[in-house]
């Protein structure tokens, strides 16, 4: 049965399944949905990782989805207020 406690215990945080340090450096990366982000099942869901983590980060991303939307390419703007921009499709 559940317990009441005084207080929440400090949040432990498991080590992140990406590189997010790397691949929010500033760089313009591309990535294979299902190579680079396998526990995802939607293209859109990948795209709401890197948004996560930029956010986390407190840096603005850019993103865009392959024609296929197979591969999705973004690029952290270093140093601004997260704020993500509207995303476009590639051909």
């Amino acid at each position: 049965m559940a317990k009441q406690i005084k207080q929440m215990p400090p949040e432990t945080r498991g080590a992140s399944a990406y590189p997010w340090d790397l691949w929010l450096n500033g760089a313009t990366w591309e990535a294979s949905i299902s190579e680079d982000f396998p526990s995802v099942s939607k293209p859109r869901s990948a795209r709401t990782l890197v948004y996560m983590a930029a956010q986390r980060k407190g840096v603005k991303v850019r993103t865009c989805f392959s024609e296929d939307k197979r591969r999705l390419f973004w690029q952290a703007e270093t140093g601004g207020p997260a704020n993500p921009i509207t995303t476009k499709e590639l051909g």
